[in-house]
């Protein structure tokens, strides 16, 4: 399965889009649409973007950004592609594209383990989607403290989840 149209919108209403570098709420260094930069790409001040370096110091364009928002988005589908048992609804699918994205493809493959306190892809692969709301709820954190914008995501994730607008 691929993100659809809609889910892609909703994360870029989640994420929101910059063309300049910012501090995302952990405080890491990020650009576009969540792209947190790595200490390579801080360093060299240059993100390869379809297999080509760019100098992100002035800003990106918006067709820097949607391109390297789908780049960012297929690790994120091919993760779930791998994990997820097959049946979801495209909104399922949509829901768990925005929260992967979010909180990262290793954070969400350690949620199918058994010792996750946050256990949204055990749940799927014990059988029991029904739990995924609740364990979705369970990502609002940032460095130990509730985050209120966390909080506001998740809801809207559930919300999809649920077939809800």
């Amino acid at each position: 399965m691929r993100i659809s149209g809609t889910g892609l919108q909703l994360v870029l209403a989640r994420e929101g889009v910059r063309a300049r570098v910012y501090e995302d709420s952990g405080g890491k260094p990020t650009i576009g649409v969540g792209h947190l930069l790595t200490p390579a790409e801080v360093e060299s001040g240059q993100i390869v973007i379809g297999g080509r370096p760019v100098s992100y110091g002035a800003g990106l364009t918006e067709a820097q950004i949607e391109a390297l928002l789908s780049q960012d988005m297929a690790p994120v589908e091919a993760a779930l592609n791998q994990t997820v048992p097959s049946g979801l609804g495209q909104p399922q699918f949509d829901a768990l594209c925005s929260f992967v994205f979010n909180v990262g493809a290793g954070a969400w493959l350690y949620s199918g383990r058994n010792r996750s306190p946050c256990g949204v892809l055990r749940a799927l692969l014990s059988g029991h989607p029904e739990d995924v709301p609740g364990q979705l709820m369970r990502w609002v954190h940032v460095g130990g403290q509730t985050d209120p914008g966390l909080v506001a995501r998740r809801k809207g994730e559930v919300a999809q989840w649920e077939g809800r607008p």
